[in-house]
């Protein structure tokens, strides 16, 4: 073209960007455009009416305003994942409390039905007229897997007034460790469960 430069029109008359470029300055913005590619935070004015030139490309601003919403996608995505790890870090503690203290309650009564069937095994013992040393032992070794020290063995009333036909209690106790924080301010520590039955002497 006579007196300059040919010019290169892209798409139409004004073009499907609305361009018509010099060889020169589409060179400069190709090259530009790279670059906000690479960095599109920090060559965004290239793409605005402030650009050398009055360079506008309309094509341009939505490829960087896309390339910024996977930024923002992207973001978002860290927030929630910082934000589910926050929530975990809050709930883990109270889940971890009501499973130790669903632990404790099973505890509690797993002992309990150990110290009932030790003292019905202890009141059979009576009622055949066995000494109280016998009685304990078995009471004792009925409430395994408990820790005998931790067992009492009560028998009432006294050997010298269970004659045939009177009713002899057996009545065994066990203290139970609570290993779930907090719980003392619902039970005691240690925690006793009490196993009781009576049987007749024969």
């Amino acid at each position: 073209m006579a007196g300059g430069a040919p010019r290169r029109s892209f798409g139409g008359s004004h073009g499907r960007l609305g361009l018509s470029l010099s060889p020169g300055t589409e060179s400069r913005y190709f090259r530009d455009y790279y670059r906000c590619l690479v960095s599109h935070s920090a060559y965004l004015p290239l793409f605005t009416s402030d650009s050398p030139r009055g360079v506008a490309s309309r094509f341009g601003v939505v490829i960087v305003r896309k390339a910024l919403g996977v930024r923002t996608a992207a973001s978002t995505r860290r927030k929630e994942r910082g934000q589910a790890l926050v929530e975990l870090a809050l709930v883990l503690p109270i889940l971890l409390l009501i499973l130790m203290a669903i632990i404790d309650m099973g505890r509690i009564y797993h002992g309990y039905l150990s110290v009932t069937t030790a003292a019905r095994e202890g009141a059979r013992q009576a009622s055949l007229g066995r000494t109280d040393e016998e009685i304990r032992a078995t009471a004792i070794l009925s409430a395994t897997p408990l820790k005998a020290d931790h067992i009492t063995v009560v028998i009432s009333p006294d050997a010298r007034l269970r004659y045939s036909g009177a009713n002899i209690e057996v009545k065994v106790e066990y203290q139970m460790a609570i290993i779930t924080p907090g719980m003392q301010a619902f039970f005691p520590n240690p925690y006793v469960v009490i196993g009781k039955a009576v049987m007749k002497r024969e």
